[in-house]
């Protein structure tokens, strides 16, 4: 199985972590109240903030903005206001969060629009390089917040810090309604990572039998037998986590049974010794040629 890459602990935590302990109110001393308003409190106590002169960009310790908080939120009303009030949409977090990534993740359309219409970058990335189309398909899975994003320009090819696009983690997770969105808004289908992992190799790995097969139709039997930096084909990631269905629908679309990875190791070495069902694989290969 290929391990999921991509979802990163900062990011998750900043989903959770509140910007002030819940019951510390002598932030208000700090110049910092406006965001304790928006965090814990809500649209009339930012009125009042505003009202007596605070920063609508002041920050945090922990770098989020009062936009930030209730994005976070989803107080719709608390975000219109900040943004009527000159809030900054390119602000980050320390873990280089955009407000717009935070909201992504909620799948709040209202707030994501909001966000966009005052000039949100929809291509901005983190501190992992992440964009918000990629947060968004390991987040939410929300479809229409990935139709929305690529009609305002998402790049649809956009790598991480681990050469990952949108759909080689779409593929590997086996979301099969965002593998063909993102096949048929012409997603690159022959993408490497890091590794050389292609998304064809990830669904391979990772036993997603919808998403091989969209993928397969794409290619039409064109570089089936790509390799990664290992010589490991989409065939051998199949036969090593011992996922017989993917095994049968590569070696139809002509995948090669007798290919080897670097090491020299075969495909049916590959079933002989790893495969967890071995006997239907061997089977499969040997009708298919291998030797």
């Amino acid at each position: 199985m290929i391990k999921k890459m991509g979802l990163t602990a900062a990011f998750a935590l900043a989903l959770v972590t509140p910007a002030y302990p819940a019951d510390d109110h002598s932030q208000a001393k700090s110049g910092s109240s406006i965001v304790y308003a928006a965090k814990y409190k809500g649209v009339e106590e930012i009125k009042k903030c505003i009202a007596a002169g605070a920063d609508v960009n002041e920050l945090s310790e922990n770098g989020r903005s009062a936009l930030i908080e209730a994005a976070v939120r989803e107080d719709t009303e608390s975000v219109k206001l900040l943004l009527d009030s000159g809030a900054d949409v390119k602000l980050r977090d320390r873990s280089g969060e955009t407000v717009l990534m935070l909201a992504v993740f909620k799948g709040n359309m209202e707030i994501i629009k909001m966000l966009v219409e005052k000039g949100a970058d929809v291509n901005a990335k983190d501190n992992d390089n992440e964009t918000a189309l990629i947060n968004s398909i390991n987040f939410r899975e929300n479809i229409e917040v990935i139709e929305y994003l690529l009609a305002k320009g998402a790049e649809i090819n956009a790598k991480d810090n681990f050469g990952q696009t949108a759909l080689s983690v779409a593929a590997g997770e086996g979301i099969s309604t965002i593998t063909r969105l993102l096949v048929e808004k012409g997603a690159d289908i022959n993408h490497r990572d890091n590794k050389g992992v292609t998304p064809l190799m990830r669904a391979a790995g990772n036993q997603k039998e919808e998403t091989l097969l969209i993928l397969l139709g794409k290619l039409a039997g064109k570089d089936i037998d790509a390799r990664d930096n290992n010589g490991k084909t989409a065939l051998l990631y199949a036969i090593e986590d011992g996922f017989t269905a993917g095994v049968k629908a590569l070696l139809a679309q002509k995948a090669d049974p007798n290919a080897a990875d670097s090491s020299g190791q075969t495909a049916l070495q590959y079933a002989e010794i790893r495969a967890k069902d071995n006997a239907g694989i061997i089977d499969l290969l040997k009708t298919a040629g291998a030797k």
